[in-house]
């Protein structure tokens, strides 16, 4: 999760499908759409995360979308030329957090070139990630029905971006050596963290289900007990 250039992100595949959204505010605007287009842009794009977080992009019609703002199918290609388009466009709105969370944030924690990740650096991802899955409660299950459904768009912007991550990620843990892990299994370690990381949020459903009273995994208690809990993965699983 450590990368000091962000060229290698993926920002740029990012930013360019996104701009997807922009063509689209201003086809609509040329097609005399009234001046809340954007407005309903959003609200497009807001339903249909939701229902791509849950259902997945196979899982989710385009008359579910449509319904969900209250408009009728012919009048949603006036916004998207199709749902791979839009399913594209939001996959990349979700995905501009996480770049920014990296290339701002994370970096900050690292001293020049090096790749050392110790506990400060360590406790910093974890609080960074939590604070942004937590305010992007849909980013979670996007990224996980992405790698589920290993689409061309997965190849395009989720493996280039998140591929990065864990590659950057892979080489800290080597050169560090944290753990005294065999170099065989850091791969694995990487994939094992980032899913400590996401699954949390992804798996909501089933964790409120077993937490005691029912309560809310992304209540603040949850997530602080979650924030302790990773922190104490981290010294049991590294430090060992």
């Amino acid at each position: 999760m450590l990368i000091n250039k962000p060229s290698l992100w993926g920002l740029a595949v990012t930013n360019r499908t996104y701009s997807d959204v922009q063509m689209a505010k201003q086809h609509a605007r040329r097609r005399g759409k009234p001046r809340n287009a954007e407005k309903t842009l959003s609200e497009i794009m807001d339903v249909a995360e939701a229902l791509f977080a849950k259902y997945g992009f196979e899982g989710t019609s385009l008359r579910q979308v449509a319904d969900g703002v209250n408009m009728s199918q012919p009048n949603f290609y006036n916004y998207f030329s199709s749902m791979e388009k839009l399913y594209q466009s939001v996959l990349a709105r979700s995905l501009v957090p996480l770049t920014e969370l990296i290339r701002d944030g994370i970096s900050e924690n690292l001293s020049g070139d090096a790749l050392a990740i110790n506990d400060n650096v360590a406790y910093a991802v974890i609080d960074a990630f939590i604070d942004l899955l937590a305010k992007n409660r849909n980013l979670a299950g996007l990224i996980y029905q992405e790698s589920i459904r290993g689409s061309e768009t997965v190849t395009r912007l989720s493996a280039e971006i998140l591929g990065g991550i864990l590659k950057q990620a892979q080489q800290g843990l080597d050169k560090s050596n944290v753990g005294a892990w065999p170099k065989d299994q850091i791969p694995f370690l990487v994939v094992a963290w980032f899913n400590l990381l996401f699954g949390y949020f992804a798996s909501a459903g089933l964790l409120k289900a077993i937490l005691p009273g029912g309560s809310d995994p992304g209540s603040k208690k949850a997530l602080n007990t979650q924030r302790r809990f990773l922190r104490n993965v981290w010294q049991k699983l590294m430090r060992s």
